[in-house]
């Protein structure tokens, strides 16, 4: 089994991390905003706080990868990102029917409700903060 590149250890870390935990975070957030449960409000803080610091890392990671690894490793970060952005993640827990307001003070949201949080986020989360990474490491690359 041979060693994976620096290439794709990134392409994990854009997939599962950058995208993955992203989306995760944000989730975790708007629960905590409908929730009236104190020991879900408990349990969804600090969900919500270890999925940024868990997206803030693989971040971190992709641009230091891109930064080291170059054209093979930005080329490849850019097209995976772009694969995910193109398609529409599956909530990560089973939202519920929609019309289940009930569910809402127990931190849960129906599946339009995950589906349109997981659109905008994509839309005004990811693909901006990967036009910031990927703009930042050619800008760092240039000048090197």
């Amino acid at each position: 089994m041979s060693r994976p590149s620096l290439a794709d250890v990134a392409e994990t870390a854009v997939v599962e991390g950058c995208v993955g935990e992203t989306l995760a975070a944000i989730q975790a957030t708007e629960q905590l905003a409908v929730t009236i449960d104190a020991e879900v409000t408990k349990a969804l803080r600090r969900i919500a706080r270890d999925e940024a610091r868990h997206a803030e890392l693989a971040w971190t990671f992709v641009r230091w990868a891109c930064d080291v690894g170059g054209a093979e490793v930005r080329d490849r970060v850019r097209r995976v990102f772009s694969q995910s952005l193109q398609t529409q993640p599956q909530p990560t827990i089973p939202g519920a029917a929609d019309g289940a307001a009930a569910w809402h003070e127990h931190g849960r949201l129906s599946r339009s409700e995950l589906s349109a949080i997981r659109r905008l986020a994509k839309r005004e989360v990811i693909a901006p903060a990967v036009e910031l990474l990927l703009g930042a490491t050619s800008s760092a690359n240039a000048r090197a």
